[in-house]
């Protein structure tokens, strides 16, 4: 049933979109975020900063550094401002 319900787009169409933004909010997906990343479906990625820091932490661990995503821009959102 729910298959009826969802729309879903093929990931090699997904990367041949020039601009594609993620918004993500939570430590609980830094793993996802990461994987995300490392497939190339995120040019524009905006996270609060504890997620930033897991994410990071997350791409140390598995020796995934950041280098080669240079179109990447982390925006730290900051609930309290």
């Amino acid at each position: 049933e729910l298959d009826s319900r969802v729309i879903a787009v093929p990931l090699s169409i997904i990367r041949t979109i020039p601009n594609k933004v993620v918004i993500a909010v939570g430590t609980e997906k830094a793993q996802s975020i990461l994987s995300a990343i490392h497939g190339q479906l995120v040019d524009y990625l905006y996270i609060d900063q504890p997620t930033a820091r897991k994410v990071l932490q997350l791409s140390n661990k598995i020796d995934m550094g950041l280098d080669d995503v240079i179109n990447i821009v982390f925006f730290l959102w900051d609930p309290k401002i």
